[in-house]
């Protein structure tokens, strides 16, 4: 999936270090954070009066499984990256990242990462 240049990107992560990286990583390449956000409730409430042109999703959040937010999301028409330090595999993942349009599931190496064993 390639973002246009500018294109307005919102970041669901909780741990603020990792979001802190991601947002500088975006705005780098050239594309403007829309929002960054810690949590589905929060996700869930900013897409009523917000959209974005594409998502990065950290499948857990401070309240549980991004998944309702992946589902508003491909109901927007808001293509999507989930990125997951989880051990999740295809068979266990809900079906809404497998079926929405521009979504892909990148999960890290284990040890790669601080959020190891962190669930």
């Amino acid at each position: 999936m390639d973002a246009p240049q500018g294109a307005r990107v919102l970041v669901l992560e909780d741990e603020a270090i990792i979001a802190i990286d991601v947002e500088n990583i975006l705005t780098d390449v050239g594309l403007s954070v829309a929002g960054t956000l810690g949590s589905c409730a929060d996700a869930l409430k900013w897409l009523d009066t917000n959209d974005a042109e594409v998502a990065l999703l950290d499948m857990h959040l401070l309240d549980g499984s991004c998944e309702p937010v992946a589902r508003r999301l491909a109901e927007k028409g808001i293509p999507f990256v989930v990125f997951s330090g989880d051990s999740e595999t295809d068979e266990t993942l809900d079906p809404i990242f497998r079926l929405a349009s521009g979504c892909k599931s990148r999960r890290l190496p284990k040890g790669s990462s601080r959020r190891s064993g962190r669930r």
